[in-house]
């Protein structure tokens, strides 16, 4: 009994220290603190050999340059989340177009030796005429058709292939080197069109789980990029697109991405085979153990009811989209009420606008419950 009770109290006290003892931290967080090429370096340096997994970065008055180091750091160690906010960075990108540039106008004493050459190349013309007008018409026929055989090849010569240069990839987008990262928040960066359309294109094997692009200068050729990458996706649970100054029309194409639609007999048919391929690739790769594994396509799943329509369902594993603080007034409230009743339970909806009435408010809170942020 006694040996029970010192092994006991052993126990407790190991347990003890190991509560008091210091934990690594698991975040690390730099706010409204210039960052310069020799901290990115400590960081690149002690980062990999940490147990870090959180970043927090604000308001650090980054250069495009400091910005880029960052990026390869982030990208080379195991960080799950990522908060990059508040930090616009000018990126200056040389548009091939913008580079070309134009030939400057010959100044007036070289136009008047190049007016000298073309005319010494007239009276040398002159003179071969003359000569050759003594002579037989075979002779000018034959030289006519050297010179067209002659003119012929230096027409098919081609010129030199310009050397293309490397696409260039903001480093916004180069974020998503890192394999880990499943939480990325980019608010008020001032992304733009194009450095969206590049994040778009990354989210079909993105395990990105949440992605926050609020507050930034994006507008509809950036969303509808999005709404296209989002297409591909299964796997992220959380969007953030508020402050963005959306009205309920722009956002219409991304709010049709989530819930459950009625298909047709044609549309069904397309989706259930979609299915089968899938399984049948998921069923080759259980069986080719060891070997190199087909890629398995993501496939939205279907739902019958009890009338026999077929449905899809979007965005199935979707949590939360936050469209907060937008252009959206009472005229919203139909697309919204959609939204949330084709949509299942677990799916949340923040609008936090000042532009919707107390009435609508009150309407969709009653009707929704806690599904619904304002």
């Amino acid at each position: 009994m006694a040996l029970v009770k010192e092994s006991l109290q052993k126990f407790e006290e190991s347990k003890e220290a190991k509560e008091r003892a210091p934990r690594e931290p698991e975040t690390l967080q730099v706010f409204t603190r210039k960052i310069d090429r020799n901290s990115i370096g400590a960081l690149a340096a002690v980062l990999p050999s940490c147990q870090i997994h959180t970043l927090r970065f604000a308001n650090n008055g980054l250069s495009q340059q400091h910005f880029d180091l960052l990026v390869d750091c982030v990208a080379a160690v195991p960080v799950s989340k990522l908060y990059f906010d508040w930090n616009p960075v000018e990126i200056a990108v040389a548009k091939k177009e913008e580079e070309k540039v134009s030939e400057p106008e010959p100044k007036p004493e070289a136009k008047k030796v190049e007016e000298k050459k073309e005319e010494q190349k007239k009276e040398e013309q002159k003179k071969e005429q003359k000569k050759d007008a003594g002579k037989g018409k075979g002779k000018k026929e034959e030289k006519k058709q050297k010179e067209e055989k002659k003119q012929k090849k230096e027409e098919k010569k081609e010129p030199p292939a310009e050397e293309s240069e490397p696409a260039y990839v903001s480093p916004y987008v180069r974020l998503f080197d890192n394999q880990k990262l499943e939480f990325l928040s980019l608010r008020a960066d001032g992304l733009d069109d194009d450095t969206v359309a590049g994040i778009a294109k990354k989210l079909s094997g993105s395990k990105l789980k949440s992605l926050d692009l609020s507050m930034n200068r994006f507008r509809q050729k950036g969303l509808a990029a999005l709404v296209e990458g989002l297409r591909e996706n299964f796997v992220l649970e959380y969007l953030g697109v508020a402050a963005m100054e959306f009205t309920i029309s722009d956002l219409r194409p991304l709010l049709e991405e989530f819930g459950k639609f009625k298909l047709s007999p044609e549309d069904a048919a397309a989706l259930q085979q979609r299915i089968k391929d899938r399984d049948a690739t998921v069923e080759k790769n259980k069986k080719a153990r060891g070997k190199k594994q087909e890629p398995v396509p993501s496939v939205p799943n279907m739902a019958q009811d009890d009338q026999g329509n077929s449905y899809v369902i979007k965005k199935e594993h979707f949590r939360h989209l936050n469209i907060g603080l937008n252009s959206l007034d009472d005229t919203a409230m139909e697309e919204l009420d959609k939204l949330l009743a084709r949509t299942q339970a677990q799916f949340n909806l923040t609008i936090a606008s000042r532009m919707m009435s107390k009435e609508c408010v009150k309407a969709l809170a009653s009707k929704y419950g806690d599904r619904v942020i304002f």
